[in-house]
């Protein structure tokens, strides 16, 4: 999995678009746009100002591996996950 690929996964695992996550990074909408679509790879500065805003660790962005999730977890909207304490995209060393 590229970095591209994760950055989407966790928008949709977040319920956000890329507008909302570059308000929320710091990082342009078009640079991630270009992250997402693999013409560009981010800056070690701007995967962890990403990361910072997707609530995950650098680690869970940049290691390629897609997020441990549940079908279950998929039909439960984001909001609710947090609330409920289902599971997310949390740094594997920490559980």
């Amino acid at each position: 999995m590229t970095v591209g690929e994760k950055i989407q996964e966790l928008l949709d695992w977040g319920g956000k678009n890329q507008k909302e996550l570059a308000e929320l990074s710091g990082v342009s909408q078009s640079a991630i746009s270009d992250y997402i679509r693999n013409i560009r790879i981010p800056s070690i500065e701007a995967a962890q100002k990403i990361a910072d805003a997707l609530d995950v660790s650098l680690w869970v962005l940049l290691n390629g591996e897609a997020l441990p999730v549940t079908e279950v977890d998929w039909r439960v909207p984001p909001p609710y996950r947090e609330r409920t304490g289902g599971s997310g995209p949390c740094d594997p060393g920490l559980q």
